[in-house]
């Protein structure tokens, strides 16, 4: 939310010189922190499994910022 993370898309801004800004994972669409969390199949796959390792189920939100508010109501 604070554009902070070192994602292609962060880089390219701060004038670093990357080859692809295409997501590392599905090299479908270009990486940013929404498709990262939220919209890459891929981290998605992860996302799953580590909800299923920990023995969690969680209902993903659309947005980063609507998961992020989610996540702080129901944990504080």
């Amino acid at each position: 939310m604070l554009k902070k993370l070192s994602i292609r898309l962060n880089l390219e801004k701060r004038g670093i010189t990357i080859l692809t800004n295409l997501c590392p994972l599905c090299k479908k669409t270009q990486e940013t922190a929404q498709h990262m969390f939220i919209n890459c199949e891929v981290a998605q796959k992860v996302w799953d499994n580590c909800d299923r390792w920990i023995g969690i189920s969680f209902v993903r939100q659309q947005t980063i910022v609507n998961h992020y508010q989610n996540f702080y109501i129901i944990r504080f």
